[in-house]
């Protein structure tokens, strides 16, 4: 949640995280929710390494997604 940089909140470690768990965890999905500088690359990441279940939901309320 909030702005996508990877200095600072490391989204694109995220994302590789989430490439490695997430076929354990079939429940499981992942929203990033913010934009930013490194939205495209953090895209471009996800779609390289394949990963499923990743929702980019760009800049949005953040009070439904804190409920």
């Amino acid at each position: 949640m909030g702005g996508l940089t990877f200095g600072q909140k490391r989204v694109d470690l995220l994302i590789e995280i989430w490439n490695r768990i997430y076929s354990d965890f079939p429940e499981w999905k992942m929203v990033i929710v913010g934009a930013g500088l490194d939205l495209a690359k953090a895209k471009e990441i996800a779609n390289n390494l394949g990963t499923q279940r990743i929702y980019f939901e760009g800049s949005q309320n953040s009070e439904p997604f804190y409920e």
